[in-house]
């Protein structure tokens, strides 16, 4: 898995975040558009992720952090020697180009990391055989706006990109 060294923790959801940043950095359009330096990683080692301030070069930015899921959901996977979790990451990006159709737009940087996710999804996330899912499932896009306590006036584009993931694990495994 790319970038594994990076990952502090090797429980279930810090690898799947890693293998999350692995698709999104694997792809030619996502590594074209958004400078490593701006790939803001909340699972590396970098004691501060997330700029306070950002310019022109700091954009676009790319972000990854996780948001919630459900356990043992009916669907999902559950059995009677089994149980499952569904958990969400939102994939943020941040632009400074209010233009929706150009280079290092929000159109453009959208596109790269769908692309990414959905190879992700049909190619299976690496090595990790619990996980039975990826699904991509919805967007938000909306105008950059300030963030409260922080100097990040946004001229361009804020868009989120919800991606679920479903990990099934035996009974025996997680008692173990």
């Amino acid at each position: 898995m790319a970038n594994a060294a990076n990952v502090i923790s090797n429980d279930p959801f810090s690898l799947v975040e890693a293998a999350i940043w692995a698709a999104l950095e694997s792809s030619g359009g996502v590594r074209a558009l958004v400078k490593v330096a701006n790939r803001r990683r909340l699972i590396d080692t970098n004691p501060e992720p997330v700029r306070d301030s950002v310019t022109t070069e700091d954009l676009p930015e790319l972000m990854v952090w996780p948001a919630g899921g459900a356990f043992n959901q009916p669907g999902s996977g559950v059995s009677s020697s089994s149980f499952s979790c569904v958990a969400q990451w939102m994939i943020g990006v941040t632009t400074d180009e209010v233009r929706t159709n150009r280079d290092r737009s929000i159109h453009a940087v959208t596109w790269a990391c769908f692309c990414a996710l959905m190879k992700m999804r049909n190619n299976g996330p690496y090595d990790l055989s619990f996980v039975t899912n990826v699904d991509v499932d919805s967007l938000t896009v909306q105008p950059g706006e300030a963030v409260p306590g922080r100097d990040r006036q946004v001229n361009g584009w804020k868009g989120l990109l919800s991606v679920r993931v479903r990990m099934v694990y035996a009974f025996a495994e997680v008692m173990a």
